[in-house]
């Protein structure tokens, strides 16, 4: 019961304190706060980045893939960007007819540069050190082999979308697309993502 009386003096006390800072405020004229500009740095900064989800089988060999590749620009000029852009992708590799499981991981670190040529459409330049596992099979054993490359990517890309978020596709053709005797690698990169204030 005691309980209860201070728990009902406790609110109408709190009431009562609010009902005075009302009165008090009531007298004041309301003065319109001002509003911060946002910084140099802020207008000048954009983000963006793919992700990649991924899932597919052949004969025998099932392949789970999860990755990122975020990137960050900066406006040097309104319609000039560059900035860095790291990946990575990690593959899972299995299959009833193997008697292991790998997961390699392939990564990338690299710089670009972007220009706007109109809103929609833009050329991109990158230089990227990248490292690739290629996974092979050796009767019922699954193996990888690594390949450390830089890359040199030239090409361009159309981005659509309302406000500063804005989804985009970008096509790139690798200027040093390594000769390897064990696997194709194509000169061709296509990248499916988003940008924040591009």
């Amino acid at each position: 019961m005691k309980a209860i009386k201070c728990l009902f003096i406790g609110i109408i006390f709190v009431l009562k304190l609010s009902d005075v800072s009302g009165q008090a405020s009531s007298g004041l004229k309301y003065q319109k706060q001002p509003t911060k500009e946002p910084s140099v740095v802020s207008t000048k900064i954009w983000y963006g980045g793919g992700l990649n989800l991924g899932f597919s089988g052949q004969s025998g060999l099932n392949v789970l893939q999860l990755g990122a590749s975020p990137m960050v620009g900066y406006k040097i000029l309104p319609r000039w960007s560059v900035g860095p852009r790291v990946s990575f992708l990690a593959s899972r590799y299995s299959g009833r007819s193997f008697i292991n499981k790998i997961t390699p991981i392939n990564w990338g670190v690299g710089v670009f540069t972007r220009v706007k040529v109109i809103s929609a459409i833009f050329a991109h330049a990158e230089y990227e050190i990248a490292n690739q596992a290629f996974v092979s099979a050796d009767g019922p054993k699954l193996y990888t082999d690594r390949l450390q490359q830089n890359n040199v990517y030239v090409g361009g890309g159309y981005s659509s979308g309302q406000g500063n978020t804005r989804f985009e596709i970008v096509a790139l053709y690798n200027l040093q697309t390594p000769e390897s005797t064990l696997y194709y690698i194509s000169p061709f990169t296509f990248r499916f993502g988003f940008t924040v204030n591009f």
